[in-house]
């Protein structure tokens, strides 16, 4: 039906722009790879952020305490 229709257009979109905000957030990661050594350690704190969490999110830029 077209509400049907209209819903799935709108978590489409939803997820489109999700998609989009961590596409940009890993680029940054990448130019901080590339041109700085800062990448891997907490914007705020300075602390190094754990391998896990790069693994899970590498386009993090802050360790968990400071991401609270």
């Amino acid at each position: 039906s077209r509400m049907d229709t209209i819903v799935i257009q709108s978590v489409a979109e939803a997820q489109l722009s999700k998609a989009k905000v961590r596409l940009a957030r890993l680029e940054d990661a990448l130019k901080r790879v590339d041109e700085d050594e800062d990448f891997g350690l907490c914007l705020d704190c300075g602390d190094p952020i754990p391998m896990a969490r790069l693994k899970a999110m590498p386009e993090t830029s802050l360790c968990v305490e400071c991401a609270e």
